[in-house]
């Protein structure tokens, strides 16, 4: 059975994963570390696809995807084969800024 105390101990919890988090983007900066390396650092789940589709269909994939994530898609770009979305957060309603970015390679995997 969960006590009274869980809602405060969560939010100690947030708030001292969001501290962790600041204090480590600005060791980042002070440190002269690529953009690459802190994001690859911060957050290592996220990393490229290489897919065999060509760049509009993945790029309307992607779109189809976040939309079925619940992310509201602020602005989808053909041109520039971007899609702008916000994710927000179930418990405390953070809102998370996105951005996919669709390359066309030379090589297919």
């Amino acid at each position: 059975m969960i006590g009274t105390g869980w809602p405060r101990a969560l939010a100690n919890h947030a708030n001292q994963a969001y501290h962790r988090q600041r204090n480590d983007a600005k060791t980042f900066s002070q440190n002269d570390i690529s953009d690459a390396t802190q994001q690859a650092k911060a957050y290592p789940n996220i990393k490229s696809l290489r897919l065999s589709t060509p760049p509009q269909v993945t790029l309307q994939g992607a779109e189809d995807v976040a939309r079925k994530l619940g992310w509201v898609v602020v602005k989808v770009s053909a041109s520039e084969l971007r899609i702008e979305a916000t994710s927000t957060s179930m418990l405390f309603g953070f809102k998370d800024d996105i951005v996919v970015r669709v390359r066309e390679s030379e090589t297919f995997y």
